[in-house]
């Protein structure tokens, strides 16, 4: 009977560029945006339906998710 092996899938971000890297056996497979959430300060993945715009569309604050619902 033969072994199996499994990859090794890591996700690492970078808090200075605020960018996220999806790893498998050690070579990058995708990479995204992160934003820290303006209300609880979890760094999530980018959603921009988590913008909160004033009057003229500006965005200022960004909540996650969680923060949202």
């Amino acid at each position: 009977m033969e072994a199996t092996s499994m990859s090794a899938v890591t996700e690492v971000i970078n808090v200075a560029e605020m960018v996220g890297r999806t790893l498998i056996d050690g070579k990058v497979v995708a990479e995204f945006k992160c934003e820290r959430c303006d209300n609880c300060e979890r760094i999530e993945i980018l959603d921009r339906a988590g913008y909160q715009r004033d009057v003229s569309g500006t965005p200022i604050l960004w909540f996650c998710g969680q923060c949202r619902k």
